[in-house]
């Protein structure tokens, strides 16, 4: 997910609750909490800890460490050649995790999703119905997860998607169960 300038930006910042890119890097690679712990020389359960949120900060070392370490498992694995591969379940957490455990709003949630969309180093699977459901997420009221189900129904060829759900069923390609 993180370009080269990424990686700059990130390994200058001090990795917060608001801030943290670890979680979402791990869960792009497919590696481990504990791998990650092993490799760098820190308790397993602090990895946990940090990837949680259950710190207000981390101390500036330990933020370069992590960084350093996403930067080069991303580096050294993704390339626009070879790209990492993000499925739509890893998009759909992703939302999950930035609006639930990080409190982000959905600028910032919509501007990271862009991102991962732009990056080249990583193949987003169902792209462009991804980002139609992207675009409305943005504008309408339904979450992304809905808005994501009425996208790709509709790309296979479903007319309507039917919900209980009134905010989403504002949206398009959904209708209202009553």
């Amino acid at each position: 997910m993180l370009t080269k300038s990424q990686l700059a930006h990130l390994r200058a910042e001090a990795v917060t609750p608001g801030s943290n890119r670890l979680g979402l890097a791990l869960s792009l690679m497919g590696v481990s909490q504990g791998r990650v712990a092993r490799e760098l020389g820190v308790p397993q359960p602090y990895v946990s800890d940090v990837v949680r949120a259950r710190y207000r900060t981390i101390t500036v070392a330990n933020a370069r460490r992590f960084a350093r370490y996403c930067g080069c498992l991303i580096e050294g694995r993704c390339t626009a050649q070879a790209p990492g591969y993000v499925s739509v379940p890893v998009l759909v957490e992703l939302v999950w995790v930035l609006t639930t455990a990080y409190r982000h709003g959905k600028a910032a949630v919509v501007s990271v999703i862009r991102q991962v969309l732009r990056t080249a180093e990583l193949t987003v699977e169902d792209r462009d119905t991804v980002l139609a459901a992207l675009r409305e997420f943005e504008s309408g009221a339904a979450d992304f997860a809905d808005c994501l189900i009425a996208y790709r129904n509709h790309a296979r060829g479903c007319t309507c998607t039917y919900t209980f759900d009134r905010r989403a069923a504002r949206g398009n390609h959904f209708d209202l169960v009553t």
